[in-house]
């Protein structure tokens, strides 16, 4: 299992770093935009996202159609993850409250948690996860297929841990970047931890007057 981890959390350090090499050459094509402060910015060179149907904590059809029109953070986890998806939920709640005193409206963001742990995390599960850090959270999931085909998509990389002592407590090793997408449903910045909600809602502030000039 020990290999196994390792092999996982190579493949994790391997996407970061794909990340920040991506972010670093958007950031210098781009010179008319205000500079993030917490995220790799990838406004100069959006990427458009791939083809998915998952199915939101309602059972509703959630799509690429869904994450048009308002501006989306994705982030990508499960609901028996022991901390970083606890952790990056309540930082997010702490950052919606900061991006309103900054004087941003909530409503312009949807924040989406993606279970890659479809046999535990039922859509009911996911609807009493999210709602618990904040009402306002969406929780969707689906088929392994289509799980890995956005995951894919925007850069995030997960893998099963098993456990051969109890199989069913098994781990999901996966990336705890947060994934900025805008109204056209193209990822535009990554946001990777530590999270500082204070930073995170500027860097919010900052996309959502970019998106506006346009």
């Amino acid at each position: 299992m020990d290999r196994l981890k390792r092999h996982h959390l190579a493949l994790l350090v391997v996407a970061g770093l794909l990340a920040v090499v991506l972010g670093f050459w958007a950031g210098k094509v781009n010179h008319d935009e205000p500079a993030l402060e917490h995220g790799t910015d990838m406004r100069s060179a959006p990427r458009a996202l791939p083809d998915f149907r998952l199915v939101d904590a309602r059972g509703q059809a959630f799509t690429p159609e869904r994450l048009k029109g308002h501006w989306n953070l994705l982030f990508f986890g499960y609901t028996h993850c022991p901390d970083v998806c606890p952790t990056t939920l309540a930082t997010l709640r702490q950052t919606m409250q900061a991006y309103r005193k900054l004087g941003g409206d909530p409503a312009d963001w949807q924040v989406v948690f993606v279970s890659v742990d479809p046999q535990r995390d039922s859509p009911e599960q996911l609807g009493r996860y999210t709602r618990y850090f904040d009402p306002a959270f969406v929780g969707v999931t689906g088929a392994p297929d289509e799980l890995r085909k956005l995951a894919l998509g925007v850069g995030v990389v997960y893998g099963r841990v098993e456990n051969p002592k109890d199989p069913d407590n098994y781990l999901v090793d996966h990336s705890a970047s947060i994934i900025a997408i805008d109204p056209e449903g193209r990822e535009v910045a990554v946001f990777s931890p530590p999270h500082a909600p204070q930073a995170l809602a500027r860097d919010m502030l900052i996309l959502a007057g970019s998106g506006d000039r346009q």
